[in-house]
């Protein structure tokens, strides 16, 4: 199977095919790595995440591991997201 598409086939895959915008906020370290390896690949960082999620998620060992780091981050955020919102009402109502 080709990895590329030919013209002739294009309009097909056209017809169905749309994209969504939307702003993801990532761990700044994260984001200059994502960033340097999209450019060294010539691609964006939006395709390596679909391929990055269609292929994860056949591969249900790789995907448990996913979701459990996923799972982590998110407490992680969530704690620091708490921690800045009460030191900022201490601040403001003392």
């Amino acid at each position: 199977m080709s990895n590329s598409i030919s013209v002739n086939s294009m309009g097909k895959f056209s017809k169905n095919f749309s994209t969504k915008q939307t702003t993801i906020r990532l761990e700044s370290k994260m984001m200059e790595r994502l960033t340097k390896l999209c450019a060294k690949e010539g691609l964006s960082r939006e395709v390596l995440f679909e391929a990055l999620f269609e292929h994860y998620l056949e591969d249900k060992e790789a995907w448990t591991a996913i979701l459990e780091q996923a799972k982590q981050k998110a407490e992680f955020r969530q704690a620091i997201a708490n921690h800045k919102r009460a030191k900022t009402m201490m601040e403001k109502f003392g």
